[in-house]
């Protein structure tokens, strides 16, 4: 029964050997994978930084949206530097430089195209009206920011003609570039709300002026033929509708119409009468 035991014992300890082996082999193939795979990874690194710093090279600045300005004006103020890398250029300062330089512009969104080409697309404010003060025209959009400053009535006449008068009260600060002020914030947020809904509306096209200096007494004038008292801006909507469905009727014949009850509205025509 000895050498049968003694065998036994044999097979058994070459087992655990065995055993021991493919335990080990196996931790040297885990290793060697990791370190394949961090070499591979080291190896991706290092040429993700080469190609970085060889290529996608700024050559090329486009520019989309832009309505107001010479395009080269506007690379010129994003301080895009060609030959920088596409990727380390700022989207925030480029936007930044170009907001403050252009009052036209709103927003710029700043894009890349591989290998070597950066987009900016504006979005540019509109002209809606203007307001005079102290001689000045100063140029605005419907949100009330200030685009441009002119000297005289025909300077603005001809470059924006189809802009519309605007009668305020109790600007504080009117600067290119910026929004108006005013002295009273529940005043600036009425304007804002005014404003907004006149130029929503269908007959906005033919105003001519937009007087909203009381803001309780809000009064419009059509071609300057038409002048519409509208009261407050309680039912604007409403009051706004009912106006441009009177004129439709009356055209630019002349007279005045008064819409501050909605219920009692009334129109008187003259002739030949102007406004504003």
């Amino acid at each position: 029964m000895a050498p049968e035991i003694k065998e036994e014992r044999k097979t058994t300890e070459y087992g655990k050997g065995f055993e021991r082996y493919r335990r080990k082999k196996k931790r040297n193939s885990v290793k060697r994978k990791i370190l394949t795979g961090l070499l591979l990874l080291t190896l991706c690194v290092v040429f993700l930084i080469i190609a970085v710093g060889v290529f996608f090279r700024v050559s090329e600045i486009r520019i989309n949206g832009n309505v107001y300005y010479k395009d080269q004006d506007i690379i010129d103020a994003s301080g895009i530097e060609y030959g920088k890398n596409i990727y380390l250029v700022s989207s925030s300062a480029v936007s930044e430089r170009i907001v403050a330089d252009f009052p036209f512009v709103k927003k710029v969104d700043l894009s890349r195209k591989v290998p070597s080409t950066v987009v900016l697309d504006l979005e540019c404010d509109d002209p809606m009206c203007f307001e005079e003060i102290e001689g000045e025209y100063f140029l605005l959009s419907s949100g009330l920011h200030v685009l441009d400053r002119l000297n005289s009535a025909d300077d603005l006449a001809a470059r924006y003609p189809e802009v519309k008068r605007l009668v305020t009260s109790g600007a504080t600060e009117v600067v290119v570039g910026r929004d108006m002020v005013f002295d009273k914030e529940a005043y600036a947020a009425n304007l804002n709300e005014i404003v907004d809904a006149v130029a929503q509306s269908e007959l906005f096209e033919g105003l001519t002026t937009i007087d909203v200096s009381d803001r309780f007494n809000i009064v419009l004038v059509y071609a300057h033929t038409v002048k519409a008292t509208l009261g407050d801006s309680v039912d604007l909507d409403l009051k706004l509708r009912f106006l441009g469905e009177i004129i439709k009727d009356v055209g630019t014949s002349g007279g005045t119409i008064d819409i501050e009850n909605v219920e009692m509205g009334y129109y008187i025509p003259s002739s030949g009468e102007r406004y504003d």
